[in-house]
């Protein structure tokens, strides 16, 4: 059974969006728990860490829908989040969230069944995970959606986690058999010291990639249009 939780101020929509999820779980065969909250505190309160997928409003009240997702990822890091709005214009800040999707409201009928269609599928992926030993000797392991970019320092690389605080690991590696060993689309090697996760990029400006945690990198300009290619496609916007 797949959790599936719906936050938005807006009672109507919600009982909308909760028929509509119903109506595909019974022409597919899928096992949806669906649960609903009208304001972001009942959200934030109950157990988010368990939700498979978010159907997130921009616009909840008084609170921000952003910062609503920002604390739902530190909690829950690997949720399907998709934002819904009246309005197009906050979309940017969705994909710095690594959001899925973001749905309009007023197309909600015509977007729901490819949105639904992607959800399923990213549910369908295993869990990605990394494994190390630091140079202190500590085995640890990590989800490579935490992860903001890898750095090479010397002869060993130092991994930078998406973490409040931030934290940072050093191993006994390259970037190269990072790379090999990670085997995952979302990240690119931006230039000969960095292998970032395109996953956790806020923005790119020429050739300054900036991360969510705002951090800013400069990328290879020879790469800049292959690097943006990458950020597009892993954005969703290609």
């Amino acid at each position: 059974m797949l959790q599936i939780a719906i936050c938005d101020d807006d009672r109507c929509f919600t009982q909308k969006l909760t028929a509509l999820l119903n109506s595909y779980a019974a022409g597919t065969g899928e096992d949806f728990k669906i649960v609903a909250f009208t304001d972001a505190s009942s959200f934030l309160s109950s157990a988010v860490e368990t939700y498979d997928a978010v159907f997130l409003d921009v616009c909840l009240g008084e609170a921000n829908g952003m910062d609503v997702a920002a604390t739902l990822r530190q909690r829950n890091p690997d949720v399907v989040l998709v934002f819904v709005s009246a309005f197009a214009q906050y979309a940017l800040g969705g994909y710095r969230l690594r959001a899925l999707d973001y749905l309009l409201k007023n197309d909600i009928e015509q977007l729901f069944p490819v949105c639904m269609q992607r959800i399923m599928e990213e549910l369908r992926l295993p869990k990605k995970q990394f494994s190390c030993r630091t140079i202190s000797g500590v085995d640890m392991v990590c989800r490579t959606s935490q992860i903001l970019y890898f750095e090479s320092v010397g002869h060993d690389v130092k991994l930078h986690l998406d973490t409040t605080p931030p934290t940072c690991y050093v191993i006994y590696s390259t970037l190269s058999k990072v790379g090999a060993k990670l085997h995952d689309r979302n990240f690119v090697r931006i230039q000969r010291s960095y292998l970032v996760n395109m996953g956790c990029v806020a923005g790119i400006k020429g050739p300054v990639l900036t991360l969510s945690d705002g951090t800013t990198l400069t990328c290879s300009r020879q790469k800049q249009k292959e690097i943006l290619g990458h950020y597009l496609a892993v954005q969703g916007r290609l």
